[in-house]
């Protein structure tokens, strides 16, 4: 039951017994006046018979005055009724009625005056909600729509306060998603037109020199290849960031030791491990488990590999160190070198790419570990100590 209309039947029910006190305190009036004027009476009578028949006994007027036989005393002398006690009762009545009457009229005055009053508040309070709406559909959602009533209007106002916050914040949101879209376009056009170039002016030098030498054709070829290699890449990680925007991918987590993921994830970067002589160097301590899709959890820390050895020089080492607690799994990949402060900033974000990029980088490889990474339920973070770059990933602690 709404608060409300408890309030509502209370004050009905108030207003019922207060005005059924007052008619009972008129009655009770009316009824002593009534007694009083009678006794009256009865007094004038026994008074009269004493003063003519100065012998009778108080017993016998109490007796007459007592007795219920029927006579027509009254109307034997044609005695006019209107002299009797019955004359001053009937006025007392009808004043006492008037009275009644009037705390009725006055009551029901009032009570008429506080519903129209009640109503002309509500309609009022509709006709703001209504103008409210008609903002809020015009798209205005700086309102002042605070309120401190408890009524169902005040308590509607109140949601309408909520929705047009929810709706704002949507508006907001929906505002900035498309500010990023429209930056994700020109960033993806930017990365797609130099392969793109690239390609179409290797493809002229070959159409318009037939006779180039073979080994110069060769070259072209593969430049136009690793080209194509690039623009399928970027496209490919552009899908699934995408699929992860939208939350479209199911991962599928199973329990796996870390040592199976970092084995994997290290045969995909050995090819430039090797070619840059990067020891990746391997330590921990304990049989570690992860719950995790493997797949994915595999191409995250592979990108992070990728993205150390690419800013390690030639001839050092790359550490990858795992621990746990009874909080969290942590993975820690250490390379030499730093970051400056403004790299560190975007350094997760896409198609960022530092002045130390090598030229093949799009910037898109963090930004596609960070996403599968929280999509496990882990973090990823990067920290800059000693002049050795440190990404730290963390996932809740597996009992096994």
């Amino acid at each position: 039951m709404p608060t409300n209309f408890k309030k509502t039947i209370l004050k009905i029910i108030f207003v019922s017994i207060t005005i059924f006190f007052l008619l009972s305190l008129i009655n009770l009036k009316a009824y002593h006046t009534y007694t009083q004027n009678y006794n009256q009476k009865l007094n004038s009578i026994s008074a009269e018979l004493k003063k003519e028949y100065p012998d009778i006994s108080d017993n016998t007027i109490f007796k007459i005055l007592n007795s219920n036989n029927p006579s027509n005393f009254l109307e034997k002398y044609n005695y006019n009724s209107d002299e009797t006690i019955i004359n001053a009762n009937n006025h007392a009545f009808l004043k006492y009625l008037i009275y009644e009457l009037i705390l009725f009229v006055v009551f029901l005055l009032i009570l008429i005056i506080i519903l129209l009053l009640k109503e002309n508040k509500s309609n009022q309070k509709l006709k703001e909600i209504a103008t409210l709406i008609n903002k809020i559909i015009n798209h205005e959602y700086n309102l002042n729509i605070s309120t401190y009533n408890e009524d169902e209007l005040s308590l509607l106002r109140s949601d309408i306060s909520k929705f047009t916050i929810m709706l704002k914040e949507e508006t907001l949101n929906s505002l900035k998603d498309k500010q990023e879209l429209k930056k994700s376009l020109e960033d993806i056009s930017h990365q797609l037109k130099t392969p793109l170039t690239s390609i179409l002016i290797t493809l002229d030098n070959l159409l318009e020199n037939p006779s180039l030498p073979l080994k110069e054709r060769t070259t072209f070829i593969r430049n136009i290849k690793q080209d194509i290699y690039k623009i399928n890449f970027l496209i490919t990680s552009l899908l699934k960031l995408s699929k992860f925007d939208v939350n479209a991918i199911e991962f599928h987590p199973e329990v796996i030791p870390l040592s199976t993921l970092i084995t994997k994830a290290i045969s995909n970067v050995s090819a430039l491990s090797d070619l840059k002589n990067i020891n990746l160097k391997v330590s921990n301590s304990k049989d570690i488990y992860l719950n995790c899709d493997l797949n994915w959890e595999i191409e995250a820390l592979t990108n992070i590999l990728k993205n150390a050895i690419e800013h390690t020089e030639t001839n050092k080492n790359v550490d990858i160190a795992s621990d746990t607690n009874k909080i969290f799994t942590t993975i820690t990949i250490t390379n030499p070198g730093t970051i400056s402060k403004q790299d560190l900033k975007h350094l997760f974000e896409r198609f960022y790419t530092s002045e130390h990029s090598s030229v093949e980088s799009i910037g898109i490889g963090l930004a596609l570990s960070k996403a599968i990474i929280n999509k496990d339920n882990g973090t990823i973070t990067c920290e800059v100590k000693d002049n050795r770059t440190s990404f730290i990933i963390k996932y809740p602690h597996l009992m096994v």
